[in-house]
């Protein structure tokens, strides 16, 4: 699977539509993602690379990295059924999605949320692992909250 995700090949499996996440780099301050989008789904796509830019240099790996644009596109994919696949995620971003999913599910009980994220590797970060620019990063994205100012 890892060749694919390095190729930025998309594919159809078993009828699903699946999205494949990856090249996730930050030059400066500058973070590019790409997404792999199936050709029955492109037209819902204006671009498939996520340009973000911030306002202090970002220290992080590439499982933080990933989480901009596997949040951006994640709804998206509760709608269509499509699965995700990233090469390198953060255990505890992954494991919040999937609650936030099953707490979809629980209010839209009409509507199936099938959708996975599979990971190749999930990473435990925590503070001592991350440096202080990677903190800040991760608390703008929701992912930590501040014990105290």
């Amino acid at each position: 699977m890892r060749d694919r995700w390095k190729q930025g090949e998309a594919c159809s499996s078993m009828g699903r539509e699946d999205l494949y996440i990856h090249d996730s780099r930050l030059v400066g301050r500058t973070l590019t993602s790409r997404i792999s989008v199936p050709r029955g789904l492109r037209k819902y796509f204006k671009s498939r690379v996520l340009f973000a830019g911030y306002d202090a240099d970002i220290l992080a790996d590439r499982s933080i990295l990933n989480m901009p644009l596997l949040a951006a596109v994640l709804p998206f994919a509760w709608l269509t059924g499509s699965d995700i696949y990233v090469d390198e995620l953060d255990r505890t971003f992954k494991e919040s999605m999937d609650e936030l999913k099953q707490m979809y599910g629980n209010m839209y009980p009409r509507t199936r949320f099938t959708t996975h994220i599979n990971a190749e590797v999930l990473f435990d970060n925590n503070i001592s692992r991350l440096d202080r620019s990677s903190v800040s990063y991760a608390m703008r994205l929701g992912r930590l909250t501040p014990a105290h100012e």
